[in-house]
């Protein structure tokens, strides 16, 4: 998000504002949707998983650990690969689009 801010502000002092519009969206899309998904969901049921004690836990025990963790994780990841593709998409764009309006 830190690279594609730069080359936003780079676009925006360029006087190319359709460019700098598309990147200052890809950085803004990246840095919601992948890096604070991951920071805010994902990493906090990793860590729940993690502090799960696997040796201990009996299969019931095990299947209801499996069920609270795999739904809520895979929804997030899910959310997050859209986000990818979408910031990609953006930045893809502002690199074939044409400087000025036709």
């Amino acid at each position: 998000p830190l690279l594609l801010g730069a080359a936003a502000l780079t676009q925006f002092r360029a006087g190319d504002q359709r460019r700098g519009i598309l990147i200052a969206a890809s950085a803004g899309t990246y840095l919601v949707g992948v890096f604070g998904v991951t920071a805010a969901r994902n990493v906090p049921l990793n860590e729940a998983l993690d502090a799960f004690d696997l040796a201990a836990a009996d299969r019931d025990a095990i299947d209801r650990r499996r069920t609270t963790y795999e739904n809520p994780w895979n929804r997030w990841n899910t959310v997050r690969a859209i986000a990818n593709v979408a910031s990609f998409s953006l930045v893809a764009a502002a690199a074939v689009i044409s400087e000025r309006a036709d």
